[in-house]
């Protein structure tokens, strides 16, 4: 049986259907057990369209059809009935009410109907289609909407945004078989059919397609721009986009004619508290762990709240890793950032989000060297994102944070093999509060400026070891007496022993051994006054690597090793990782895993 001549409204489709076979497929299988299947996602995401060509496929299955029932431009909930009666034809009686009508006919018939666009009066069209369901044996319904309906019988399909490529695929043939770049490309030609996909211009369309998260309806409005800009131009625009995205079709509601419109009818539904939350979890980049958002939005409800967002579609959820993290699609995020400064609140919640990251970085710094080292490596890379946006709001507003953050997270740089990005933020940190007016009194009778020498010592350090892993010996050398200055002025024990130990290694490291024994002694000495078991431990391990560079004493210099590994053992989080120890005595030798 053809769609021309089969029992349906299924509106005309006058642009070509781009992907989605998988999802297509999921949702028809899904189907042949569901009564309700409700298609769920952000607006945009392409669910009515969905929907429709799902209608389409399953037709021949229904022998009294497939019925589209459009909701979106109505508002009061009371004319959902009247819309359904008027699509099947059915008319009112006297001395019955129209609901019993449309469910007696419904009752013997084997069909579809297709509730689009329910968001707005879901707790309306829920109550319809149980009601419905519950009296008519043959019946199925797929809803489509901003989240699910909620009743019995229901299963829900998320719909996803279109594929997107990776950041390495740049050229032609490596795009061509996402769905997002297909779309933007027949979009774009319709436009302007001079418009093709070329070498040249291939890395700015794919970055169009990431940067609008794959969303069917972003990317046909920023292809309709093609008429007058470049695909290098409009994505050099993308940081105003609800101004470039705008002049979509001019028969689409009125929402769906810019991006801006879309995203306020979703918001526009929040209640006040949802619409706060919402505003606040845009100062996350690249998302957040539920522990964050609590932490920086204290005063609220978050769980439920959260909750609320994510079935919403507003916030996605990515359960993949050792624990669930919640993201905003990029577009949302702007948009919520927009809202965020309109309400004054962007200061605030950006000193609330420097504040959890630094914490965050000060609880990592002894766990990066301890058993739990890759698991924090693992939640640090996570949030690599958060802790930029972290440093760039510290630079501006405190940074004293950018320096403690700094020192904490020279392990992960080193592990992870960043290092010259921690050099640069340790090393503009430090210019600009050199440039700082003074702290008022001395160390001996102001905290401030106690604290300010503590971390512009310890960001030297940072710059010291950095520097150290990446060879850059002179640069290390000069840190490292910047670093011991400072400690020798502050009389900490334990920063001074390390910064000791770290630099006689830089020395052996670069092959320099004109530094006299006499140094080691020192460090020994100034870690034992310190009383801190991590300085000791590295005092020691710096005794015996000495001795085995100088080819002294192989026995005594393994058990200079040991005595550090034990030290090292009794630390509150422990140095060594089962497989990963910084140094290790074995015959003479000195093997060590760097990475």
């Amino acid at each position: 049986m053809s769609i021309a001549t089969a029992t349906n409204n299924l509106p005309a489709q006058l642009t070509s259907f781009i992907g989605r076979e998988k999802e297509i497929r999921e949702a028809k299988e899904k189907l042949l057990s569901a009564k309700l299947l409700t298609l769920i996602g952000p607006g945009g995401t392409g669910k009515t369209r969905l929907s429709i060509q799902l209608g389409m496929e399953v037709l021949p299955n229904f022998t009294d059809g497939v019925w589209f029932i459009e909701l979106a431009p109505l508002a009061d909930p009371a004319l959902i009935l009247q819309t359904i009666a008027s699509v099947l034809n059915v008319r009112a009686q006297m001395g019955v009410s129209l609901k019993d009508i449309v469910i007696d006919y419904l009752r013997a018939k084997n069909l579809l109907l297709i509730f689009d666009n329910c968001e707005h009066l879901v707790e309306a069209s829920a109550q319809l289609a149980d009601e419905f369901l519950h009296h008519a044996p043959n019946l199925k319904i797929i809803a489509s909407s901003r989240e699910a309906l909620g009743i019995g019988g229901e299963t829900v399909y998320r719909v996803p945004s279109l594929s997107l490529p990776n950041q390495a695929a740049a050229s032609r043939e490596a795009l061509a078989g996402f769905e997002s770049i297909q779309l933007f490309v027949d979009r774009a030609r319709a436009a302007n059919p001079k418009f093709d996909l070329t070498e040249k211009n291939a890395s700015a369309v794919a970055q169009i397609c990431r940067r609008l998260d794959g969303i069917p309806l972003a990317l046909e409005l920023a292809a309709a721009r093609v008429t007058v800009f470049s695909a290098e131009q409009i994505a050099t625009r993308l940081d105003d986009r609800f101004k470039l995205l705008t002049g979509g079709s001019r028969t689409a509601l009125p929402r769906q004619q810019t991006l801006r419109a879309l995203i306020d009818w979703s918001y526009d539904m929040l209640s006040e508290d949802e619409r706060a939350l919402l505003r606040r979890l845009s100062v996350f980049a690249g998302g957040w762990v539920f522990e964050a958002a609590e932490s920086i939005c204290n005063d609220l409800d978050v769980l439920s709240l959260l909750t609320q967002l994510v079935n919403k579609s507003l916030v996605t959820m990515d359960d993949e890793g050792d624990e669930p993290r919640y993201r905003l699609l990029e577009t949302v995020r702007q948009y919520a950032r927009d809202k965020l400064m309109e309400a004054g609140e962007a200061e605030e919640m950006r000193n609330r989000h420097l504040d959890y990251f630094v914490q965050l970085t000060e609880s990592a710094e002894q766990a990066l060297i301890g058993y739990a080292a890759l698991s924090w490596i693992n939640r640090l890379e996570a949030e690599s994102d958060n802790l930029r946006a972290a440093f760039e709001w510290g630079m501006e507003t405190n940074v004293v944070t950018v320096l403690t953050m700094a020192h904490a997270l020279q392990y992960f740089w080193y592990r992870r093999g960043y290092e010259t990005e921690g050099r640069r933020w340790a090393g503009q940190a430090l210019e600009k509060i050199q440039n700082l007016p003074a702290v008022e009194g001395d160390l001996s009778t102001s905290a401030g400026a106690r604290q300010r020498m503590l971390v512009t010592a310890k960001a030297w350090q940072a710059i010291s070891f950095l520097a150290t892993s990446q060879g850059d010996f002179l640069v290390a050398n000069a840190a490292s007496q910047k670093c011991q200055e400072l400690a020798r002025q502050l009389g900490d024990k334990r920063l001074l022993a390390t910064e000791l130990a770290f630099l006689v290694a830089t020395k052996m490291m670069s092959g320099d051994t004109t530094y006299e024994d006499s140094v080691i002694e020192e460090i020994v000495n100034i870690a034992r006054e310190s009383n801190d078991p991590f300085a000791l431990s590295v005092a020691h391990g710096m005794i015996g690597l000495n001795m085995l560079w100088k080819s002294q004493d192989a026995r005594i210099a393994n058990e200079h090793v040991s005595k550090g590994l034990a030290l090292l053992k009794k630390y509150p989080t422990s140095f060594l990782a089962d497989d990963d120890a910084f140094w290790v005595g074995n015959g003479g030798k000195i093997s060590g895993k760097i990475r």
